[in-house]
């Protein structure tokens, strides 16, 4: 069926032909409701005639439908008009990765670009319980901002059958998929599909091997003259090594090549997630590991990518063997996550040398101190008084060393200021050791303790050494613009491991390991993040170390990693339901973490009358957060991690219409409006933060500032300007721009969440400490003071979270503490001349101590708030079954 332009299909319009395959033609056409272009594919005539085939197609692509996810194709409508059966889908520019393969294999760094993204596409379908059953090259799009996108998601189900052809690449489908029937593409199909047997997800992962191979090979993995003959040798032939056509490939990228396309399925990878974290691992490898073809001595039967492994084996039938080891090595051992408190309140835990007792931070009595259980018993008992946090053991178990004063985090505080005590197990007076500390350990034979100092004011972090018994540090090593977290001794004193995160945009996550005297720094990144990555333990060899690193958005999943510290390689182990800051070794193959877990929601809160409750506007198990309001107040943008990524949704306050903004794989958030309704919002879309701008619907996206670092947290004047922190060591502060990029301009200090004034005049934030509000004046940088007095004196300072101008700009909102420490939205007038405004400053809203206010929103007639209440849960778990952990043989 050809279709002329100018037929209409409901409200498209087709305007011309984009192809056509064997599920039916393309179209591009018009949307006239939404004017937009959009491609609608017109479905084989069959499908009117099959009235159960047509309602399976549509409850198929319903499925699809409500992945949303930035590697699949979008399907936005489905309908029939008369005898004409079509889907309504997003239109794509650029080519398919057929058409690129076609022109030759493809760089290396490249096709494990395309192969993340697919991976954590399919995974995405996979968790969905969406299998896609014909998985080719045809079927995946390269957008030209280089997307990968799946296509043809549970829609590659064709009503009749086809006869096997001389083609390789043609159909062999049927209309059902029950067992006997043969479903997918000749050369893509896995064993499973070849004999008619049922398929699962696993066949996507065998179909992807063969993508893959493709990919880097230039050659298809099982080509043959006949399609029978392509189908047998996916039975019966592994394809030809990749290094054969003379191309370096790194070895564990060939591995995993191999490892998709085993023939059993029970032996493949089990997941499309853990072929993404082996994919991340072999991108962050050294490329000198490549193995090519040149040089290789190959034997009768040796792949040639094993040659010199065979070699330092002495001989071929020990490299036989270690290729059997490598390609069909057994799945990981499951682990086991099992909790070790209940409280819900309870973090940083740290065992004893002797492994029978667990020191662990707890706020489950509203105080924040130190608590002991005996691993043996289950007893628990507090052991200081608070506010303390962080506990670690002496060497001989007779003392913990804490932190007393304020907490990381945001968690409930009484001050300000940190210093580094211990006291001893049994009880006693608590001894200060240094003052102005975070983290701390003590070294293997007892004599000193390192210990991490930020610097707010500069943006940076030290490492220090200090006796136990107190006296002078001394600094060892600094890192400008970066934090450094818990620093840990390697079981033979001789090295420590500071985790380290950018001290401005939580991003750029490292391992740094150093010397005790600071010499001999290596430092190891990890993949990049928008949260914080966790301490780490140490294995007992002290070759390797273990932590957990969080992605996306806080209180998510985190993924437990083993780093090699001679070589380097990263090797992600298995995913986790919750984020990690504390970890520790518990016994061989034993670790013990914190859990953080958390949902995050957007409530309603009338500011005519505020005791009413509040109507929610999200209420689920997703993060939904910084809520700002539309120009014309109805609607609410926010960051959420509902679709799986870190995106901009939208919610209407009249309909609760929800729509999602920005589709990418990469980092969303940091949403705004200019004055004209375009959504401004931060995206790590180039490799770090940047300004980007779209329409008021979320279409058109195009990036503003080109600053080839981390810029965020855009915010607009009424004069056209887009205001935003830029988080660079060398140039730090804020600018202003124009939204077409032109006339950047650094305009002074203001780093934490800017907010311009309703008339442009001010910018306001809170101060990175936290505990100031700064205002500046945009037209010559003069920097003010906004005075904020702590309510009760037990709370020596303030912690000042988001901050919004009232609609008339005579007052501030913001996020602070009351005499309890609770979190609610607090309002002060605003004076231009910097006075001192403090009494006049109210309480407005939240300041409940079940849950709490994180960031909120103000509608432009100044009538309503949308706060995004934060209810998060702490717990401490031991991870079961995690080979090579355990505790050292430290004297006890």
């Amino acid at each position: 069926m050809s279709l002329p332009a100018g037929t209409r299909l409901g409200p498209y319009e087709i305007l011309s032909p984009l192809g056509a395959g064997g599920m039916g033609e393309v179209y591009r056409a018009r949307d006239s409701k939404l004017d937009r272009d959009v491609a609608v594919k017109v479905l084989p005539e069959e499908f009117a005639a099959h009235p159960d085939a047509l309602a399976r197609f549509e409850r198929e692509a319903k499925a699809v439908a409500a992945l949303n996810h930035p590697n699949i194709l979008g399907i936005y409508d489905f309908g029939a008009e008369g005898t004409v059966a079509y889907a309504v889908m997003e239109l794509l520019e650029g080519e398919t990765l057929r058409d690129r393969v076609e022109a030759g294999p493809v760089p290396v760094r490249k096709a494990i670009d395309y192969a993340h993204q697919i991976a954590i596409g399919l995974a995405a379908a996979h968790e969905r319980g969406v299998v896609h059953r014909d998985l080719k090259p045809e079927n995946l799009f390269l957008t030209r901002d280089g997307r990968v996108k799946i296509l043809d998601f549970g829609l590659a189900k064709r009503v009749g059958g086809s006869s096997e052809g001389e083609d390789t690449s043609a159909p062999t489908m049927s209309r059902q998929t029950d067992p006997g029937t043969v479903m997918g593409t000749v050369g893509y199909m896995s064993p499973e599909q070849v004999r008619g047997l049922a398929v699962d997800h696993r066949s996507d992962i065998f179909a992807f091997g063969a993508i893959l191979y493709e990919m880097l090979s230039g050659k298809r993995a099982f080509r043959r003259d006949t399609a029978s003959d392509t189908m047998s040798a996916i039975l019966r032939d592994d394809p030809p090594e990749i290094v054969e056509s003379g191309r370096s490939i790194p070895p564990g990228l060939d591995r995993l090549v191999r490892h998709c396309l085993e023939k059993n399925p029970a032996e493949r990878f089990q997941s499309a997630r853990d072929i993404a974290f082996d994919l991340e691992s072999v991108s962050t490898g050294s490329s000198s590991s490549a193995v090519s073809r040149a040089g290789v001595k190959r034997g009768r039967g040796l792949p040639a990518w094993l040659g010199p492994i065979a070699v330092a084996a002495a001989g071929i039938v020990a490299g036989a063997l270690l290729d059997r080891a490598l390609r069909r090595q057994p799945e990981p051992a499951l682990v086991a996550v099992r909790p070790l408190t209940h409280s819900g309140k309870d973090l940083f835990p740290a065992v004893s040398p002797d492994g029978k007792t667990m020191a662990f931070t707890s706020i489950r009595d509203g105080a924040i101190r130190i608590w002991l259980k005996q691993l043996g018993t289950g007893d628990e008992v507090g052991l200081t008084a608070g506010p303390d946090y962080s506990p670690r053991f002496s060497p001989d178990g007779s003392q913990v060393l804490f932190v007393h004063g304020q907490p990381p985090f945001g968690l409930p505080t009484g001050g300000t200021r940190s210093d580094l005590y211990r006291v001893p197990l049994i009880g006693g007076s608590p001894r200060k050791i240094a003052s102005g500390a975070a983290d701390a350990d003590w070294s293997p034979d007892g004599k000193s303790i390192a210990f991490v100092r930020m610097n707010e004011n500069s943006a940076s972090s030290s490492l220090l050494v200090v006796s136990p018994e107190g006296g002078a540090p001394k600094v060892i090593a600094t890192w400008k613009g970066r934090a450094a977290l818990e620093p840990r001794f390697s079981p033979d004193g001789r090295r420590i491991a500071v985790p380290s995160v950018s001290a401005l945009s939580n991003n750029g996550s490292s391992i740094e390991i150093l010397s005790p005297d600071g010499t001999g720094r290596k430092s190891f990144p990890v993949p990049g993040s928008l949260a914080l990555v966790s301490s780490v333990a140490w294995s007992p060899s002290g070759r390797e170390l273990f932590f957990a690193q969080a992605l996306q958005v806080r209180f998510g999943s985190s993924r437990l990693l083993r780093l090699d510290t001679s070589s380097g390689r990263l090797t992600p182990l298995v995913w986790l339901p919750f984020e990690v800051w504390g970890l520790d070794a518990l016994d061989s193959g034993h670790l013990v973490a914190d859990s953080a877990s958390s949902r995050q929601n957007l409530a309603e809160i009338s500011l005519e009358n505020p005791s009413a409750p509040p109507r929610w506007l999200t209420r689920g198990t997703s993060n939904d957060r910084q809520p700002v309001f539309s120009p014309d107040g109805e609607w609410v943008a926010f960051s959420s991690n509902r679709s799986g990524n870190l995106d901009v949704w939208e919610i209407s306050t009249k309909t609760a219409a929800l729509r999602r903004m920005t589709e990418d794989a990469a980092d969303d958030w940091d949403p705004g409006f200019t004055r004209e309704g375009n959504l401004i919002w931060s995206s790590g879309r180039t490799g770090h933060l940047e300004i980007w701008m779209a329409d008021a619907d979320g279409g058109s996206p195009r990036q503003v500032t080109r600053s080839a670092t981390d810029s965020e947290n855009p915010t607009a004047t009424p004069d056209g300007w887009i205001l935003f922190a830029q988080t660079n060591t060398t140039n730090t502060g804020l600018f202003k721009i124009r939204p077409d990029g032109t006339g950047a301009a650094h305009i002074g200090p203001c780093v934490n969440v800017p907010e311009a004034s309703p008339d442009g005049r001010w910018v306001a934030c809170p101060r990175l400490d936290g505990s100031i509000v700064q205002t500046v004046r945009v037209a010559d940088a003069t920097v003010g003071k906004f005075e904020i007095h702590s309510p009760h004196p037990r709370i020596t300072e303030v912690q000042i979270g988001r901050v919004r101008w009232a609609p008339d700009g005579k007052r501030l909102y913001f996020v602070g503490q009351d005499e309890n420490g609770v979190n609610g939205i607090f309002v002060q007038d605003f004076d231009p001349e910097g006075k001192d405004t403090s009494a006049s400053r109210r309480k407005v809203a939240g300041f409940d101590p079940n849950i709490e206010t994180e960031s909120f929103a103000i509608s432009p007639d100044g009538k309503r708030l949308v706060i995004a209440f934060l209810d998060r849960a702490y717990g401490i778990v031991t991870i079961e079954g995690v080979s090579g952990a355990g505790k050292s043989g430290r004297s006890r």
